[in-house]
Order: C-alpha cells, then structure tokens, then sequence
C-alpha cells in the first residue's frame, strides 16, 4: 500500500491540509511516485533529503510525522524504527508492515521507546497535564486500597530474581505506580492481575540505555509506565475487565466457552463437567497471561497487545488448549486437571509444543525468544 492510500485509509487528509500540506489523489499519483505540496518551511524538505542520503531510507517528513515508503512486507529497520520514534505522535501508518515488523520482533534497545510511542505517552501526559493531573501528584495522594496493594506485591513474580522481597526498591516501583492508577481510575481502583502486568512494564522500562550494553536506571520510568498502564486500561478498554461485576471478562469468557463447544467438544464436556472454564480461564485474561509464564514471553505479548487488544490473549489461550488437548483429556481426576489449567498451562505448552505455538505468535509477535 502506498501513502496516498495509506492516508485515505486513515482519514488524515484534512489534519494534514490544516497544517499547511496539500496530498495528492491517487488518481494523480503514479504507483511509487508520491509528491507532496508542501507550504511549511523549506528546511523540511532539506532535512528528509539528507536524512534518507545518510540512511539509505526513502522518506518524507511531513509536518510531525515521519512516512516511509516501502513494500508492504517489509519490516521496519533499527534506522526506520528510530525514525518513527522521533516523532512525538504515534499514527498507524500502515498495518501490515508494523505487523511484519513485530512478527520479527522490535529492536531490544528500543522496546521501552516503542511502547512509549504506540501508547501515545506524550499527548496522554500533555492532555492530563492541561487537567492538572500528574504523575507526582497522584503518588503523593492517599490512596484508599493501599493495604490490598501491599498485599499482593510479594505475590508478584515471587521466584523472579528482579522482585525478591531483598529488593524493596523494585517492589516500591511497584507499589508507586498501582497506587497512582487506584487513585487516577478510583472507579476500578485496584484488582488482583493489574499487579503482573505492572510488573511487566516495570522490568522492561525501568533502564535507559546510554550506550551499547551500558544501561542506567530511568528516573522518570515510573512515570512512563503508569501512562502506558493508562492507555492500556483506557484505549484497549482493558479497565472494563476489572471494573465492578467484571464486563468484558464475562464476555471474553462466554466467547472463549463458545469457541471450546464448537471446536473442542471434548475438553469442552469435561470442563462443563467441573466447571473448570470460569475458575481456570479468568486469571489468563486479569493477568493478561503472565500469571506462572516466562517474562520473555510476557514481553512479546505485551509488544502485539498494544496495538491488537483483547483478541490476542483469547486466541493464545484457545491456541494452548488445542494443542495441550490430548494431555489434558488424560487427566481424569479434577484435583490434578485443575492446578495444570490454571497454572502450568503457558509452561507446559512453551516446552512441548514450542514449534506449534510460536506459530500462532508469529502471527502476532515473532518468536518470544527472540529480542
């Protein structure tokens, strides 16, 4: 797809014109000959050309935006994604190449900037700034569930170097950030799960990288991370699971249960049987699946997440269970079926069907060992 229809698709036309930039129709433009007419300031122009001499890459700098021309396959070089990311404003340029890009998976260095970027922290940050709403305000306010906060935060990742309870710091980290979002969403406030995937953010956004494999902590990491949490919670609409009589939970089960009956009959009666889809199922969606699974795992689901929501926790969850499903069906005894749905799903699955289930996450994320 080329960049007059990417911004058709988008509808960007008319914020590009309000900023002085006239796009061309389609109809005018030859296949790879895009133009534009251009009324900012000359030095635009002059920036985009030294910028793709010095990078090898085809670019247009097009007010805040950065637009690259590519083949729709392609996926997004270390130069391109450092590019984009100079941006401030995340637009979705074009769907099947940032897909094509996750599936090979981002750039480590720039993972923490990348989630930054698609979460649209700045302009989230610079809207609730204009409320007079900030970070460091909500940390210094009493927060009303903060003894069940502390309660879970040695529960979090407990065998996990990073959060031993010998790293109070970490777990403060933690703590600080929950707090905040209980304070900033009392309507949701605090729920068991929002812990783990707090803690996710927390373990790959809390360094800052100064140079090849040099890296010092962020003093503004937390910030980061409680509006990452804000756009997750608000844009994925994920708030709605842990909301007061949990809405959307309720809908992703039943979509899941009826996904089971019609393509797994079998492990569909034995879970009906022991009413084992509720019990086992819902830690999955209020953890977002990091619950008892590798944090090299959490990472690649958070990076795809961001920008497909709900949809990819429901198909990696029905993607373990069709394939895990002759092992399951061999448990007869609930006592033993139970403990293996709830907790030893995601593990099970990564160490005996690590080909068949890197499948499906190629789709979404890459390899989760990769990056």
């Amino acid at each position: 797809m080329y960049i007059n229809s990417i911004i058709d698709t988008l509808k960007l036309k008319p914020s590009l014109q309000k900023k002085g930039i006239s796009v061309l129709d389609n109809k005018s433009t030859k296949k790879n000959d895009v133009k534009f007419e251009d009324n900012s300031p000359s030095t635009n122009d002059s920036n985009a050309s030294s910028l793709s001499k010095k990078n090898s890459l085809n670019l247009n700098i097009v007010s805040d935006f950065v637009v690259i021309e590519y083949n729709e396959n392609e996926t997004y070089t270390e130069e391109e994604w450092a590019m984009i990311l100079s941006k401030k404003e995340f637009i979705q340029t074009e769907y099947s190449r940032l897909y094509a890009s996750l599936h090979q998976g981002v750039p480590k260095d720039l993972r923490k900037r990348i989630w930054l970027y698609i979460a649209n922290v700045d302009k989230v940050k610079e809207q609730n700034y204009k409320k007079g709403i900030t970070y460091q305000d909500l940390i210094e306010q009493e927060c009303a569930v903060t003894y069940r906060i502390e309660k879970d935060i040695p529960r979090t990742f407990p065998n996990h170097e990073f959060f031993m309870d010998h790293r109070k710091d970490r777990l403060q980290h933690l703590s600080n950030v929950l707090k905040a979002y209980a304070v900033f969403d009392p309507e949701v406030g605090y729920t068991q799960g929002m812990n783990f995937l707090v803690g996710t953010l927390i373990y790959y956004m809390h360094l800052e990288r100064i140079e090849k494999d040099y890296y010092v902590l962020d003093q503004d990491f937390e910030s980061d991370v409680f509006w990452v949490l804000v756009h997750i919670m608000y844009e994925k609409d994920w708030r709605s699971l842990y909301a007061d009589n949990t809405p959307k939970l309720i809908v992703l089960l039943e979509k899941l249960e009826t996904k089971i009956q019609k393509e797994l009959p079998k492990l569909y009666d034995v879970f009906q049987e022991h009413a084992l889809i509720p019990a086992c199922f819902s830690q999955y969606f209020l953890t977002m699946m990091f619950y008892n699974s590798p944090l090299r795992f959490a990472k690649r689901v958070l990076d795809m997440f961001l920008i497909v929501g709900e949809e990819l926790i429901s198909d990696l969850i029905f993607k373990m269970l069709s394939l895990c499903e002759n092992e399951i069906l061999k448990k007869k005894d609930v006592e033993e079926l139970y403990p293996f749905l709830r907790s030893q799903l995601v593990q099970f699955t990564l160490d005996k069907h690590q080909k068949e289930f890197s499948n499906l996450i190629n789709e979404y994320t890459g390899s989760f060992q990769t990056n």
